[in-house]
């Protein structure tokens, strides 16, 4: 019955359309001015609607209208499916004897519905999980019939789940005790296990066929939950001696589906409850449960002769109807529902809207109406110039303060119900629709199509350019904008650092073309009367050479001028050692020593003491906040610069770093990874500069080092001890590390308790080699005593705890709470008392701040900071973009609400005076580090005037440009974010989320270590301009990557481990080597786009290698293998080695013995081997050509061998060995040539022994 009521809708549209016309508003003007005024030759037909419910266009539209919740509220927190039981005892009662529940769709749909708000009461009225924000979930019917729901749930902000310990509240994976609770055990074994399948049942429904269950089961024991990365979490599944029958086998943990032990004991069906708030890619979960029940292709046909196609006939085709699903849409059960609402505003240019006409009206009737030049849109732009408090809001949040009425085409004020709103979505490539909703998204209470293009008095000619100004847009000249701008402020030592800032962080497309315009401006300081332009320019170069070498960059790197900037290699080799000595020791510091407490004292007179008799130590200074630990640093520092000694100064974060005098982060100071693990090493050169500077020092501390992970210091003790030659605990250094335990431990992200203490100092091997000093009494609140008490006890975990295993804390410490608009505004009137007044002095604005533990709390803070803080705003906006640009314009919104780890919010809200932190490093050694304070001066559109407030630079100008920034590679993003290069020069150890087409030139066999039995494969790597780079995989990762990285094919390779390359083995001329580990991201490049071009050779014909015997060059040949000797072992000047010969030929048919030495005898020998009867081509570079039996080659260690490569040259053997004979067959002769393969298998004889018989009369039997 449905599908005929189904068939009749569907009807309805297949012949409404030939009635119900739709065209923009422009087009209908258009085509009575061409003199056509029947409205059935305008318009474009109208195939299946999205009101036509379960249909494409509908699910599409509904998908959007998630992601805009998502938008709004968040990522998801839980994925629940539910599905029905038959065996319900609701439907049991109802059967008739020997009645079967498949036989009665309507009872099964309707007390699936039943059930199903009974679990809406559950969720959002009892609230199991939680306060709710939002939520989704639609309806699915399986092909046997059984409907199931899927439920997407947003919880409210103080409701996340972010710890482990929180998802095992809510979910569980484990069978339950018979004992304890036998009901919940009968409803886990009955629906929640999982198969069997693999081997326990190969033929389960969920086996793929190559053998693997597609829902990855069994999974894995786990003793505690652990966080997933991009992934459910992998739920805690105890290896407890607990099985079960099931369909005959007997099932443990690793088989029980996540479930919430309540509603699952409670609904007595299959409940499937996961924590999704660790999936990234949340659009992914939307998909899934509104991809509807077929796939739909949209075919496009270019050119005038257009396809009709017909998507009604499309979704009916293949149309699978169970009962169930007809009886309830026969009952008219809701298919999915969704809340808040979400309400779809429409989109479109100036005349452009849909008008709706029939198909024999008269056009200047349809346009003389009074509705038909009214839209959405254009009433928005009327209700902001009749309503000064619609000028307020946005056009997405329009609906959230009215309502849109079709009937009238106006917008009265909503008196009920929430919504939120969602402005359609707009591609890049339709242009001036997509800007105008990019300036609809962040310009409030526009009047007019004009009003909106207007910034001041000025009316921008098209949208697009209006959002350039808006700075919504970056412009193509935007770098050269703003060296402009930054060049008015006539600073230009702040212009030249400013300069060597975008050409390490902004990749210029033409650095000499920047450079040769704005040399001028940087070069007015050094302009004198007796100064040649030769002279400046030199000058000029060499300052900004200086910043360039302190940011780890070469200024020739970037071809500013002709030839290379000559520089002063003393200078550069002592650049670090002389900033250091540079550093100013403040007076207050050198007296800090007379007033230190007994506890301070003796701390200093013992690290002194090392420092002076150079003897190796390591102190960990360990005290509560407050107890004069930075005060105890600075009097050594000072004490130990005083006596024209080198101290470094170092801190895990950048907010520490820059109240120590040189202070720098630990991480730019030492060249740390970034991504870390157990064999990391800082990346030091050994005969760098900075390298020199470390031998030198003579204290080295490092600040709130319980920060950072253990493998951070583990790493600066490798390099130390490599760089000094020495095997003394961090090199024999005197190295002071600092920081408090009750404080904040390293940063696991999801991590457990556990793991956050198995990553810190304390457990590492350094820590039994620390000399422990601890500080006690605490300085800062000796008038305070009892609250300096308080926070020991917190630290020491002995404060009263709740009932509810909380921490109580005193009541003169707290703000009381009223409501969250109301404490929050007594806590910042509280903190800031007269903020108006702080905008004139520095330090006490810069000595008050509000801490937070959630970034989100820190913007919401910071936006009611900023609007009472004195003065007119200014605005900045980020340009995000996605990787996949078809994703760009329809997930734009969404993108433009995240803000990964290490990333500014999309729109940055300043005013002048205002401070502000950065939040990377830009310039270390310039003050420059991820936590500088600032003071802004003037804003621009392309960058901003500020002066650093705090530390060793405290005064400094600086100009601080739009940077790109790119989230860590594990950050929980919903999209590929990265920067794609096109030379390796531009990527260094601190390149972030990169990614490069490369082409591999060559590939060695695995080898072994020859003092260690590590496997290793070397590779050749070649980028787009054809720079050459050594790249090396180890151990399991030559297994991973077998099926990959094949000769003379492109990839793009991502986020490899970029290191220094060992001169020792440096064959290629560039710096540096990548590693490629099971993080590197390597992919086949796009079916439509070219391959890289293998790189040419200059191949040696044999007839010409006399040249080259015993000159000692290096020559490549290409040549055919058609013989090997078997190896031996010989004696050679450097002791016992392996060689084998291998018998070459080339075109010119001259043949040579090749002869390998050493690893190549292990490795491409034995490949050859087993292929020595297809006569392998070769392809061999860096060989020597020797006098070994008059003439021979031979391999070297930097030698690299390719076997039939698939370049143009690579000719086998048939096309090469040929012989010239008579065909004799008693009657009469004839001659013939016969070629390679085909002549060993006629003649019964191998080319080579076929070759020794050239010019000789031989007598040979033709087989068949």
């Amino acid at each position: 019955m449905y599908v005929k009521i189904e068939t009749s809708r569907l009807d309805y549209f297949r012949n409404k359309q030939q009635e119900i016309r739709s065209e923009v508003y422009q087009g209908i003007v258009d085509s009575i001015s061409i003199g056509q005024n029947n409205a059935s030759k305008v318009g474009k037909r109208i195939i299946l609607p999205s009101s036509f419910i379960g249909g494409p266009r509908d699910m599409r539209k509904r998908y959007m209208e998630a992601m805009a919740l998502v938008q709004r509220f968040g990522k998801p927190d839980i994925f629940l499916t539910m599905t029905c039981n038959p065996s319900w005892k609701e439907i049991l009662d109802e059967l008739e004897p020997q009645e079967e529940a498949q036989n009665r769709p309507d009872l099964i749909a309707r007390i699936f519905r039943a059930k199903l708000e009974e679990l809406k009461d559950e969720l959002f009225k009892r609230e199991v999980f939680g306060k709710v924000s939002a939520y989704v979930y639609v309806i699915e019917h399986q092909k046997r019939g059984l409907p199931h729901a899927h439920f997407l749930i947003i919880l409210q902000r103080d409701w996340k789940i972010y710890a482990p310990e929180s998802f095992d509240e809510i979910v569980s994976a484990e069978v339950p005790d018979k004992d304890r609770n036998s009901h919940l055990h009968k409803t886990v074994i009955k629906h929640m296990m999982h198969g069997p399948c693999g081997v326990l049942n190969p033929i389960n429904v969920c086996m793929k066929k190559n053998g693997s269950c597609k829902n990855h089961y069994p999974k894995s024991f786990a003793s505690n939950t652990i966080v997933g990365i991009d992934c459910f979490p992998q739920y805690k599944r105890r290896d407890n001696g607990i099985t079960v029958k099931v369909r005959g086998k007997d099932l443990d943990n690793r088989w029980v589906v996540p479930h919430n032990p309540y509603l699952l004991a409670k609904f007595d069906c299959h409940m499937n409850v996961e924590i999704c708030s660790t999936i990234k890619a949340v659009k992914y979960l939307y998909k899934y449960i509104y991809k509807g029940h077929d796939r739909v292709a949209f075919n496009l046909i270019p050119g005038q002769n257009i396809q009709e196609i017909d998507e009604i006939q499309q979704f009916q085709s293949a149309r699978w109807i169970a009962p169930p699903e007809a009886m309830w849409r026969i009952y008219g059960f809701t298919l999915n529902e969704m809340y808040p609402s979400v309400y779809s505003l429409h989109l479109h240019l100036e005349d452009q809207h849909l008008v709706a006409f029939h198909a024999h009206d008269d056009l200047n009737n349809v346009l003389r109406s009074n509705f038909s030049a009214k839209s959405m849109l254009t009433e928005f732009f009327s209700t902001n110039q009749a309503d000064e408090n619609a000028r307020k809001l946005l056009y997405k949040e329009f609906p959230e303060v009215f309502v849109w009425s079709q009937q009238h085409k106006i917008w009265p004020p909503r008196k009920k119900k929430t919504v939120i709103g969602r402005i359609v979505t707009a591609s890049p490539f339709e242009g001036e629709r997509y800007y105008l909703r990019i300036l609809l998204n962040h310009i409030r209470g526009p009047l007019s199509f004009d009003h909106i293009k207007t910034i001041g008095n000025v009316t921008a000619p098209t949208f697009r350019e209006a959002a350039t100004l808006h700075g919504l847009l970056e412009r193509d000249t935007s770098l050269q904008d703003c060296m402009q701008e930054a060049s008015l402020y006539q600073i230009p030592n702040s212009l030249r650092r400013l300069f060597a800032t975008i050409l390490v962080y902004c990749n210029p497309t033409n650095p000499r073309e920047l450079w040769e315009c704005f040399e001028q401006d940087m070069s007015s300081d050094f302009q004198t009367n007796d100064a040649t332009s030769a002279d400046i320019k030199t000058k000029v170069l060499r300052s900004i050479s200086s910043t360039l070498e302190s940011m780890g960059k070469d200024i020739n790197r970037f071809h500013l001028i002709d030839q290379d900037v000559s520089l002063d290699q003393n200078e550069i080799q002592f650049r670090e050692i002389n900033d250091e000595f540079a550093v100013l020791i403040p007076e207050e510091d050198l007296m800090a020593s007379m007033t230190l407490n007994p506890e301070q004292h003796h701390a200093y007179e013992s690290i002194l003491q090392k420092v002076l008799l150079n003897e190796s130590a390591a102190f960990f200074i360990d005290g509560p906040g407050g107890t004069g630990k930075t005060f105890l640093y600075k009097a050594l520092l000072a004490t130990v610069r005083s006596k024209n000694f080198i101290a470094l100064a170092t801190a895990s974060s950048g907010v520490a770093a820059s109240i120590l005098p040189g202070g720098r982060t630990a991480h730019s100071r030492f060249k740390i990874p970034l991504d870390l693990d157990k064999n990391s090493t800082c990346s030091v050169s050994k005969q760098g500069a900075l390298a020199k500077l470390l031998r030198l020092a003579r204290l080295i501390i490092w600040d709130e080092a319980p920060m950072s992970r253990k493998e951070c210091m583990q790493a600066l003790d490798k390099m130390l001890r490599d760089i000094t030659d020495s095997r003394l605990p961090f090199g024999g250094k005197v190295i002071v590390f600092g920081g408090d335990f009750r404080q904040v431990l390293p940063v696991i992200r999801k991590g457990t308790r556990q793991e956050e203490v198995d990553a810190s100092l304390a457990s590492s091997y350094l820590w039994s080699t620390l000399t422990k000093i601890r500080l006690s009494e605490n300085m800062r609140a000796r008038f305070d005593p009892n609250f300096s008490n308080y926070l020991l006890q917190v630290g020491n975990g002995t404060t009263p705890i709740t009932i509810e295993n909380k921490t109580e804390i005193p009541k003169e410490m707290l703000i009381p709470y009223k409501n969250d608009v109301e404490s929050l505004d007594n806590l910042i009137d509280a903190v800031f008392q007269d903020i108006g007044s702080y905008s004139e002095n520095l330090s006490e604005m810069t000595n008050r701040a509000i801490l937070t533990p959630k970034n989100n709390s820190v913007d919401e803070i910071n936006a009611m900071l900023i609007q009472r803080f004195p003065g007119e705003v200014t605005q900045y906006y980020s340009f995000d973009e996605t990787i996949d640009t078809s994703e760009q314009g329809i997930m734009e919104d969404f993108l433009n609400t995240l803000t990964p780890n290490g990333l500014p919010p999309h729109e940055l809200l300043l005013k002048k005076n205002c401070p502000i932190m950065l939040l990377r490093n830009v310039n270390p050694s310039e003050g420059l580090c991820n936590g500088t304070r600032l003071i802004c001066h003037n804003f621009e559109r392309n960058i901003i005037n500020a002066e650093i407030a705090v530390g060793h630079h405290t005064g400094k100008i600086v100009f601080i440009p739009r940077i790109p920034f790119l989230p860590n590679a594990d950050d929980k993003s919903a999209f590929n974010m990265r920067t794609v290069h096109t030379s390796i020069k531009n990527i260094t150890p601190t390149t972030r989320n990169w990614s490069i087409k490369m082409i591999v030139s060559d590939k060695s066999p695995k080898r072994t270590a020859q003092h260690s039995p590590t496997k290793y494969q070397n590779l050749t790597l070649i980028d787009p301009e054809g720079n050459r780079l050594q790249a090396t995989i180890f151990g399991k990762d030559i297994d991973l990557r077998n099926d990959t990285l094949h000769i003379f094919r492109s990839y793009y390779i991502s986020n490899a481990y970029v290191k220094p390359l060992d001169a020792r083995h440096k064959i290629e001329a560039h710096e540096y080597q990548w590693i490629l580990n099971s993080r590197t991201i390597i992919e086949d490049i796009p079916d439509d786009e070219e391959e890289l071009q293998p790189p040419e050779y200059n191949i040696i014909p044999f007839t010409d290698l006399h040249d080259y015997k015993n000159t000692g060059s290096e020559i490549a040949i290409m040549a055919v293998a058609i013989h090997m000797k078997p190896p031996r072992k010989i004696t050679s000047i450097h002791g016992p080695t392996k060689i084998q010969e291998i018998y070459v030929i080339d075109q010119s048919l001259m043949p040579i013995w090749l002869t390998m030495w050493g690893r190549f005898v292990d490795g491409e020998c034995q490949t050859i081997s087993h292929i020595i009867e297809a006569k392998p081509t070769l392809l061999a570079t860096r060989l020597k050509v020797g006098s070994y039996n008059g003439l021979s080659l031979s391999s070297q260690p930097t030698s690299v061998f390719t076997l039939n490569p698939v370049i143009p040259g690579a000719t086998p053997l048939c096309q090469c060995c040929r012989a010239y004979i008579d065909i004799d067959d008693g009657n009469g002769r004839l001659g013939a040539v016969i070629f390679g393969e085909i002549a060993e298998e006629a003649l019964g004889c191998t080319a080579i022994e076929l070759m020794e018989h050239t010019r000789e009369v031989t007598n040979f039997s033709l087989n068949n």
